[in-house]
């Protein structure tokens, strides 16, 4: 997990074992998958006076992600 202008960059593990869990919490937190491949927990932006800045606190959004992807033993 990375962060990056509009959100975090997730790099997803190719364990079918795990896709279930997976999918439970990426769907909880909205992730994305774009046209790339590339997985994405995008936090919504919102104009500032210097272009687009978070909406929400993106410190916490990652670790309420993280904190669920821990719970669902992942």
């Amino acid at each position: 997990m990375r962060s990056i202008d509009v959100g975090f960059a997730l790099n997803v593990p190719d364990d079918e074992a795990l896709g279930a869990k997976m999918a439970a919490v990426f769907d909880r937190h909205g992730v994305a998958y774009t046209a790339d491949g590339a997985v994405m927990l995008t936090i919504p932006q919102q104009e500032g006076a210097d272009g687009l800045v978070d909406a929400i606190d993106r410190v916490v959004a990652g670790a309420a992600f993280l904190r669920d992807l821990v719970q669902a033993g992942l």
